[in-house]
């Protein structure tokens, strides 16, 4: 992650220096190594933080946050400089996705980290350097156990009867590749046969667009077939179904940002023999999707410099805003409240989006503590 440009026969660079991978709320550290071989007039060094969603529609940085990390104010004589920098990420960041229009529409949303050098002289370009970030979502809610479920009259052959459907777990928050076991207990009391018992794991993403407001689409994300129950027959207690489902291992993590929102349910289905005319009886719950095989992410950890005798400044500590809440606010409510570093108004970056629908804390993308 270094950029450089030559001036007079000279190089100078500036290298960024941080660890690609983060959890919400951790310390990110790193450092900003500049190498100048002859010298510079130099303003402000700066980091910028930037979260962007995007869709096929359009892309918006709906995060972005600056920070002086020092100001030179002056001519800069040669030599190897490092400046150690430190910040909170907001908890309330979402996870990093990339969906495909297979996986529910394409749609992403993404974090970088930029650092430049405000070097002064005509025709003289700045000195820069980016690095993509992967941030994972905190748990900002327990985890909670599972309990679904329904009662569903039905009718055969002029005979009326109910099914029961009672839906149980541990645990409502899983990592990509863990396996989902449930409990299920089924009270047919109809003279209908139900041959086929279903787990779908269903993948919710809704995005909002100037064009066309906003849309959801589902698509499938896991899906298991188990045997079901004959007519008049009860699972339950000890008795029940115990139904297993291993996720995918690079299945997206729940997540939103202001405009985009990524959510996950699993559908239980208990299917009947004619099922064109007998009703099927489903009971329905969220999950969350995280990765929490991380634990605390720290930055910087590479001891590598562009000189190891390079002079060190102190510590440039700082703490971004949290980055826009992915509600049902009106946007005409927000348009006068200025975006967080970037000095305009959401009226301005967003030219009138439509406002994005309620988000419900189940879909709260979540990580590791």
């Amino acid at each position: 992650h270094t950029h450089t440009h030559t001036m007079g026969g000279s190089t100078s660079a500036l290298k960024l220096e941080i660890a690609n991978e983060h959890v919400a709320g951790d310390l990110a550290d790193g450092k900003l190594h500049v190498s100048i071989q002859k010298p510079l007039r130099c303003g402000h060094l700066l980091l910028t933080f930037t979260g962007v969603e995007t869709t096929k529609d359009f892309s918006n940085d709906f995060f972005s946050f600056d920070h002086v990390v020092y100001s030179f104010d002056g001519n800069v004589q040669p030599g190897q400089y490092s400046f150690p920098f430190q910040f909170r990420l907001p908890d309330t960041l979402g996870s990093t996705i990339h969906l495909s229009s297979s996986e529910g529409g394409r749609a992403g949303i993404s974090y970088k980290l930029s650092a430049r050098a405000e070097v002064s002289g005509l025709g003289t370009p700045p000195l820069r350097d980016t690095v993509p970030l992967t941030i994972h979502g905190c748990l900002r809610s327990q985890v909670a156990p599972i309990l679904a479920s329904v009662t569903t009259p039905v009718q055969a052959l002029l005979r009326s009867g109910s099914v029961s459907l009672t839906v149980s777990g541990d645990q409502d928050v899983f990592r990509p590749g863990d396996v989902v076991r449930l409990a299920v207990e089924v009270a047919n009391q109809s003279a209908i046969e139900f041959p086929r018992l279903e787990m779908v794991i269903m993948r919710e993403v809704t995005m909002r667009s100037r064009h066309s407001g906003a849309r959801t689409k589902e698509s499938r994300a896991g899906f298991a077939v188990f045997e079901g129950v004959a007519a008049n027959q009860t699972r339950t207690g000890q008795n029940a179904f115990v139904l297993v489902h291993k996720l995918k291992e690079n299945l997206a993590e729940t997540s939103s940002s202001q405009h985009i929102q990524c959510v996950y349910r699993v559908d239980i289905r208990l299917m009947p023999k004619f099922p064109l005319f007998q009703r099927k009886v489903m009971v329905s719950f969220p999950i969350r999707v995280v990765n929490c095989s991380l634990h605390r992410l720290s930055g910087g950890q590479s001891s590598s410099s562009l000189n190891p005798q390079a002079q060190v400044f102190p510590t440039s500590v700082f703490t971004p805003p949290p980055p826009p809440a992915y509600t049902s606010d009106n946007l005409g409510n927000n348009a006068t409240a200025a975006l967080p570093g970037t000095g305009q108004t959401a009226a301005t970056v967003l030219s009138g989006l439509p406002p994005p629908p309620s988000y419900q804390e189940a879909t709260a993308a979540a990580a590791v503590m």
